[in-house]
């Protein structure tokens, strides 16, 4: 098992951290109860919503390791390709690094902003 990248191609680290906040934004998303404030936080959404929270949190953190085994590791050599597809593609990746890392501060921030609890299920518990 190779950690980290070779001249080729991302190391298993990496790979893992692309993976798994793939599946967690999917998850996500799929656990938004989405809709009007009053649905999103009815008692009948509560569970959903408290797992959505969660999920989000745990991406921004794995997103947060990402960047820093990022800063460790660096990428593999890109392919020959043309400039505008070098800086489209450095593009994109900025992008999705902003929406992954800006989505969850927006959210949290907005909630704070209202004054509704994150996480109310590790607040209940202490």
């Amino acid at each position: 098992m190779q950690t980290s990248t070779s001249r080729s191609r991302y190391g298993t680290v990496a790979q893992i951290f692309h993976w798994l906040t793939a599946i967690l934004v999917i998850m996500a998303f799929y656990m938004g109860p989405g809709g009007s404030e009053e649905r999103v936080y009815s008692s009948a959404n509560d569970c959903s919503r408290q797992i959505h929270e969660t999920l989000g949190i745990i991406v921004f953190a794995i997103v947060l390791l990402r960047i820093l085994w990022r800063l460790k590791d660096s990428a593999p050599e890109q392919p020959p390709m043309p400039p505008w597809m070098k800086f489209s593609s450095k593009l994109v990746h900025l992008v999705l690094y902003g929406l992954l890392i800006v989505t969850p501060i927006t959210a949290i921030v907005g909630a704070w902003l209202e004054g509704i609890r994150l996480l109310s299920w590790y607040s209940a518990a202490r």
